[in-house]
């Protein structure tokens, strides 16, 4: 890790009020744009990536473009993702001394379930380069589209490194719940399988402009590669966690019995082999116990 130097001086809030102004511009609430304007939390955020020359970045939902300059004094190139030509244009300009940084105009999912697939194609292109032996994913993510966008990162071919990502605190909650809490469910399940992830702070609306109606929570999620199923799986083990979290209040037995070719019989010797109660709901099994189940179970 090298190290922190600003790009150049962080526009103070009442300056970014001032500067969109003269844009023309103003946050748009349906787009999630509220911007982080606290200096020590935004160079937080860079330290918490550990960021080194060799690295590729990918940040989403750019903004102004402040947190992307500290990002490029730290990483080797910075691929900054910008939905609104507005704020790209800000950002680019924000950055313009920068050689390592590219903005890209677009949005970050082409659908719900899919990435951009430009951006999966720069991001695939530089992280061959040998002179980028890193990538990692860092950003202030827009929390309408947040768990889509970090659940479609994971699910990628991308190798992934580190992803630091602020999103709302109740998606932070899910992505990090454990077993037998309210929380605890797909988000959660399916990010696990890939990695740790970690919470790392949370952060107060005050720290942005606009002010969000929610508290931001800072996440720190570590891949592994899902190990704990066969490769080539994953797309039945996300079919099969959804499947069970969409009846909670049903036991694992009654929903397996009513899917599985097998019926009642054969499902109660799985679970009594894996030791799983047969009374047990979905949101009791931890993710380790959940992959090991879906594995003893007959492909449907």
């Amino acid at each position: 890790m090298i190290e922190q130097v600003d790009v150049k001086p962080l526009p103070t809030r009442s300056e970014l009020k001032a500067l969109l102004a003269e844009k023309g511009f103003s946050p748009k609430r349906r787009l999630g744009q509220n911007f982080l304007v606290d200096h020590n939390m935004l160079r937080f955020i860079a330290r918490t990536a550990e960021l080194g020359q060799a690295e590729l970045v990918l940040e989403i939902g750019a903004g102004t473009g402040m947190l992307t300059g500290l990002l490029a004094s730290q990483a080797g190139h910075i691929i900054a993702v910008e939905v609104d030509p507005g704020l790209a244009g800000i950002c680019r300009e924000y950055v313009s001394a920068e050689s390592n940084v590219e903005v890209i105009t677009a949005d970050i999912l082409e659908s719900k379930s899919a990435l951009n697939p430009q951006v999966l194609s720069r991001c695939r292109r530089l992280s061959k380069s040998s002179e980028l032996t890193t990538f990692k994913v860092v950003s202030n993510l827009p929390y309408v589209v947040a768990t889509p966008v970090v659940l479609n990162l994971l699910e990628s071919d991308l190798n992934i490194d580190l992803m630091v990502v602020l999103v709302q605190e109740e998606i932070a909650a899910k992505f990090a719940a454990e077993v037998n809490t309210p929380e605890y469910g797909v988000p959660g399940v399916l990010a696990q399988v890939h990695g740790n992830v970690e919470v790392v702070r949370r952060l107060s609306p005050r720290l942005f402009w606009p002010e969000p109606e929610v508290t931001s929570t800072l996440v720190k999620i570590t891949p592994a590669g899902h190990t704990l199923f066969p490769p080539g799986r994953y797309d039945q083990f996300r079919a099969f966690v959804k499947t069970l979290f969409s009846h909670r209040r049903k036991t694992i037995l009654k929903i397996l019995s009513q899917k599985k070719p097998t019926g009642k019989a054969g499902i109660t010797a799985v679970l009594d082999k894996l030791g799983i109660n047969s009374k047990s709901r979905p949101q009791e099994l931890p993710v380790p116990k959940l992959a090991e189940l879906f594995v003893s179970l007959p492909a449907s």
